[in-house]
């Protein structure tokens, strides 16, 4: 039988570690790669399972989050999954990391919930701002060019359990948009692992219309958002509506 793997992340440090922390227990092996200095192609990885704490300095040729995940942390899982004595493999994610890329690199079958933590009161302006990783400290690579908005919506959009570090306000708003599928809980609670919905993602990619199909999210406008459905015959040019996106978005968020 496949060990079964549950990935923790999100911009909300502090809260990502008290998920997994929550999740720790007998037979639960949990993974964290401190990548604060990933640029620099040095990696701090942290292993705890049965009361052992260990960290391992870790050094790649090539220093990126991707280099990560593929030259430690599968090799890692398979390693563990191999053990007679874990029964369940925890990821605890760097906020750098994207879940997604994560899971198509795992096999996603052995995929049990994605979970990702969320600051009730920073999350919105992440996602609307626009900061890029690097200005925060968070570049992934040398090259990274991700802004915070990218990441903080992408760590949601393919999340099964949002935690919420607390009352959630116009952010359920969004997320009913964003994450239909997704079980919105208070940070501590413990019990949200076996009431994941049928149709929840737990790894899988989707298409664009998969959240209109799968969670039939609300198509009217809440507390200012609403969903936006782009349509047009011509051909369509990315980089022209790349360089629009300012404009639509001005006084549309806030």
């Amino acid at each position: 039988m496949s060990v079964p793997i549950v990935l923790v992340g999100g911009l909300a440090v502090v809260a990502a570690e008290r998920v997994a922390d929550g999740l720790a227990g007998d037979g639960t092996a949990v993974v964290h790669h401190d990548l604060c200095r990933v640029t620099e192609g040095v990696v701090r990885r942290r292993l705890r399972h049965r009361g052992e704490d260990t960290w391992t300095v870790l050094e790649l040729g090539h220093g990126c989050v991707s280099c990560t995940v593929r030259e430690d942390l599968l090799p890692l899982v398979e390693r563990l999954s191999e053990r007679d004595d874990v029964s369940r493999i925890v990821l605890h994610l760097d906020p750098r990391m994207e879940p997604e890329p994560i899971c198509w690199a795992l096999d996603r079958s052995r995929v049990q919930a994605v979970v990702t933590a969320v600051n009730h009161e920073q999350w919105l302006e992440d996602a609307t701002g626009d900061d890029s990783m690097h200005e925060r400290g968070l570049g992934g690579s040398a090259d990274d060019e991700r802004t915070v908005a990218q990441v903080a919506v992408g760590q949601a959009e393919f999340a099964d359990v949002l935690v919420l570090t607390g009352p959630a306000g116009r952010l359920d708003a969004v997320f009913r948009r964003l994450a239909p599928t997704a079980l919105r809980v208070p940070l501590g609670s413990t019990d949200w692992l076996g009431k994941l919905p049928a149709n929840a993602r737990r790894g899988r990619p989707d298409s664009a219309h998969g959240p209109l199909l799968r969670g039939e999210p609300p198509l009217h406008r809440e507390d200012g958002f609403e969903l936006l459905l782009f349509s047009e015959r011509r051909p369509f040019h990315p980089e022209r509506f790349h360089a629009a996106i300012n404009v639509l978005l001005d006084g549309e968020l806030m």
